[in-house]
């Protein structure tokens, strides 16, 4: 067996058509061939595959097949590989309440303070729950999370009617929520559990013993969403 094969330099093109011609003999399993006429390019790996494996086409000096040259047993050769990477963006939507309204509230004697309800059983602190949930969650690599806060650390939440200010306070599932810290924390939606969801239940409080005055009081709160290191 021949262990390299050189095609002619001569090559006549028609309509995408072209001849090859083989300038050295060359033995194909004991059936020696002198020319060999292809029309499409693909087909000398027809020529190729018949042949050993150390067997190179070369045209115009620029091997054609099998494009690296194979090499005797007990030899090694290197390949370059590449790649280009990116991490994409995080996408995702948070869902908060446009408003919440707390309803008309009576005010309450301040003995009734830190009272469950007052003589004719209402209740003293006055409730009114909202719920924040993340949609879309994609692409927090490394452990990364969607984080929500609510205000700014050591200042209260508080709503202004005509001349007073009354506190609010904040929970979260049920429990007292301090401005500032973390309300929420979502991660990707496919790394939820069947039947998890990016949920958030809250709530805003009102002690009817800090109405002082027959107003309308408005506030804001404030959502403060970022997206850090997860625990």
């Amino acid at each position: 067996y021949m262990n390299s094969i050189t095609v002619s330099n001569t090559i006549v093109d028609t309509q995408q058509v072209s001849t090859y011609k083989f300038n050295t003999d060359y033995d194909v399993k004991g059936a020696t061939m002198d020319i060999v006429t292809r029309t499409v390019y693909s087909d000398w790996t027809d020529i190729a595959s018949a042949v050993v494996p150390t067997t190179v086409i070369k045209y115009d000096g620029k091997e054609i097949y099998p494009h690296q040259l194979l090499t005797p047993e007990n030899s090694s050769q290197d390949m370059t590989i590449k790649a280009t990477t990116k991490i994409p963006a995080p996408t995702y939507t948070v869902t908060i309440p446009a408003s919440i309204d707390i309803g008309s509230v009576s005010g309450a004697l301040e003995k009734y303070r830190n009272a469950d309800t007052d003589k004719a059983g209402e209740k003293i602190v006055v409730e009114k729950p909202f719920t924040v949930y993340a949609s879309g969650v994609e692409n927090l690599f490394d452990g990364k999370k969607l984080f929500v806060s609510i205000g700014t650390a050591d200042v209260e939440t508080t709503m202004t009617g005509s001349d007073s200010t009354i506190t609010c306070k904040l929970n979260k599932d049920g429990t007292s929520y301090t401005e500032g810290t973390e309300f929420a924390s979502f991660v990707n939606d496919l790394d939820l559990a069947v039947g998890e969801q990016n949920i958030q239940k809250g709530s805003v409080l009102v002690n009817r013993c800090d109405i002082k005055t027959t107003a309308d009081y408005t506030g804001t709160l404030t959502f403060n969403i970022e997206i850090k290191e997860g625990n």
